[in-house]
């Protein structure tokens, strides 16, 4: 009631930050109980979704989640900046796209959340990303689709992209030269585009 007085008309709470749904079981009901209230001020409500996972306790829950995780192109895991406990994921792995959508029909069913504030999502399209072998099939995938053998040729010198690896990204870019990491970039910013549209498809459905 004091924050409705204060003209608050949007309260973003915790909702679920990567430690699993069952560790984060009470983390959700509070929030829902608290989404109750706001609502009943005329106070909308929107709530937090992050991108990483804590593994220790999530694996608990999710063993083969493992198989979403990143190794970079030397094989170390992908973290979030100077945080190792949260790992990143391939968000386009099929298991971590099914296991959201749990996430968001609990917020969007059970807590009636006004809005969805999905964390840190540019940072999901980073390269070290893209390295997962599922990423990979993905972009070659992606080049197969796109060009005919002949206009592969014309553009990098082969007719399959059978055997293409991303490439390496651990320099300072500046002009973007090189075909294959065109193509790599606009890959991503594809994959990233189409994964937000899905979530927002099975939000809005």
């Amino acid at each position: 009631e004091n924050l409705k007085k204060l003209g608050v008309t949007l309260a973003i709470v915790y909702f679920y930050k990567g430690f699993g749904l069952v560790a984060e079981q009470g983390c959700m009901s509070d929030a829902a109980k608290l989404a109750g209230l706001c609502h009943k001020f005329g106070i909308n409500v929107g709530v937090y979704v992050g991108s990483t996972i804590i593994y220790e306790a999530f694996l608990l829950e999710n063993p083969n989640a493992a198989d979403w995780f990143v190794r970079d192109y030397l094989g170390r895991p992908v973290t979030y900046p100077h945080q190792q406990w949260r790992k990143r994921v391939y968000f386009m792995h099929p298991g971590y796209r099914e296991y959201m959508k749990r996430v968001l029909r609990i917020a969007v069913q059970e807590v009636k959340a006004d809005l969805i504030h999905f964390d840190n999502t540019s940072m999901q399209a980073e390269p070290a990303i893209f390295q997962h072998p599922l990423a990979v099939i993905d972009f070659r995938r992606f080049l197969a689709s796109k060009y005919s053998p002949e206009e592969l040729k014309n553009r990098f010198g082969f007719q399959d992209p059978k055997y293409v690896l991303p490439p390496r990204c651990d320099w300072e870019l500046s002009t973007i030269e090189d075909p294959l990491f065109q193509e790599w970039t606009d890959f991503r910013c594809q994959s990233l585009s189409s994964f937000y549209q899905e979530m927002a498809e099975f939000i809005h459905g």
